[in-house]
């Protein structure tokens, strides 16, 4: 992984910066794409409005970052991640039980705007 980048996206920020409602710090070109975020956004446009333009502009966004996949270390700090929380029954979504495996994999900080990741303890969040 680039030594550039420090920062990871999560699907509410993403949404926003797009809608214009809030303004990021730090250019796409910057940050990282967990797997889950670009499926997730993929999956928003393709059963929206114009989805061939939309898909279009996530493809391009996300070509201009870099995409965190997942592999077996993921898969480990997820199921960690997962059976902590279901046992003290604060749960989260899937998806984002994942995003926050692959970003505390890389030691990334987690853009996003969804409250419920405060819940994962070792997590840096920003919303800038």
């Amino acid at each position: 992984m680039s030594g550039d980048i420090r920062f990871a996206v999560d699907t509410s920020f993403v949404i926003g910066v797009l809608k214009g409602t809030i303004e990021s710090a730090r250019p796409f070109s910057e940050v990282a794409f967990p797997f889950a975020v670009i499926g997730e956004l993929r999956f928003g446009a393709m059963g929206g409005r114009d989805p061939q333009r939309k898909l279009a502009e996530i493809d391009e966004m996300v070509r201009r970052g870099m995409t965190l996949a997942g592999d077996g270390e993921t898969a480990r700090m997820y199921a960690d991640l997962r059976l902590r929380l279901k046992s003290v029954g604060t749960p989260l979504p899937e998806n984002d039980i994942w995003i926050a495996a692959v970003c505390l994999q890389h030691g990334l900080t987690l853009l996003t705007l969804d409250r419920h990741f405060d819940r994962i303890d070792g997590l840096a969040l920003a919303t800038q």
